[in-house]
């Protein structure tokens, strides 16, 4: 798998670019001679602004030593939700049974410990989380 960042294109600088590499290669083929490109498709077109680089397949051991999971808090269990929403919208699934409270984690009996869990194509564990006052 490889891994960047980028931007997306709008459709019109899409299509522009795409019609260009087209006529680019009936040129070309025209005057006999070859291109060794790779042709990418107009959906694909994107600018990419870090390349990575190539991910192994490896499984990630929440379990093993080194990093469990990084931790991002939120402000409200609403924002907690929303993140869940967010993910599942673009078929990214909470996992462990989130979101939910973790009683075994909150600072006392009118304090909450509310996450949502998921994880990175690169399978980084992530956590976004409410700790506070318990909001009805």
């Amino acid at each position: 798998m490889r891994i960047f960042v980028g931007v997306e294109l709008s459709d019109e600088v899409k299509d522009a670019a795409s019609s260009a590499a087209d006529a680019l290669r009936r040129r070309l083929a025209d005057a006999g001679l070859r291109l060794d490109a790779k042709w990418v498709p107009r959906d694909n077109l994107h600018i990419t602004l870090w390349f990575i680089g190539e991910v192994k397949d490896a499984a990630n051991d929440y379990d093993g030593p080194g990093v469990n999971h990084i931790a991002i808090g939120a402000q409200s269990q609403a924002e907690v939700d929303a993140t869940a929403a967010y993910l599942s919208g673009r078929g990214v699934p909470a996992l462990f049974e989130t979101p939910r409270h973790r009683p075994e984690f909150s600072q006392g009996p009118d304090q909450t410990y509310y996450q949502v869990m998921f994880e990175s194509p690169d399978r980084v564990l992530f956590e976004v989380v409410y700790t506070g006052p318990q909001q009805g």
